[in-house]
């Protein structure tokens, strides 16, 4: 987990983004996942989504989809797996909720990539709605046959 300290107002701070820089490349090597606490601005999430493009090779997914359900509910489920709990399942509500609204702010802005799947539903109706954006995207990205050259 990132500090808020070193998220908040990376856009204008290049110490910071340095310093974010050797912690995803101390992350990759260590194999740990990273998340930023407390992005509050367009300009801070830009910074890190740059950044998080410079770390991936310039990669980013045709197609993400992301679950989303009640930071309550999503806490619920992970405690009844205790045997598979980790470092995120016990962090602190807030923390939790300033994920999803992180995810909620990127999806808006990439509506066309991110796609929402309601995760509170049963686990039938979420695979059908998996199925169903996975079909339309493939629908709409499908290869051209019979193009004149």
């Amino acid at each position: 987990k990132i500090d808020r300290y070193l998220v908040s107002g990376i856009a204008q701070d290049t110490y910071q983004q340095a310093t974010m820089r050797a912690i995803r490349l101390l992350a990759d090597q260590v194999h740990a996942d990273l998340v930023a606490e407390g992005v509050d601005n367009d300009e801070d999430l830009k910074t890190l989504r740059t950044m998080n493009i410079w770390a991936a090779g310039g990669l980013t997914p045709d197609l993400t989809l992301l679950f989303d359900l009640p930071v309550a509910t999503g806490l619920r489920r992970r405690q009844r797996d205790a045997a598979g709990q980790n470092r995120l399942d016990r962090e602190t509500k807030r923390f939790h909720e300033n994920v999803r609204s992180g995810f909620l702010q990127l999806a808006r802005k990439e509506p066309r990539r991110i796609k929402q799947v309601n995760a509170a539903r049963s686990p039938d109706r979420i695979a059908d709605n998996v199925r169903m954006l996975v079909l339309e995207w493939l629908e709409k990205h499908r290869p051209q046959t019979g193009r004149k050259r």
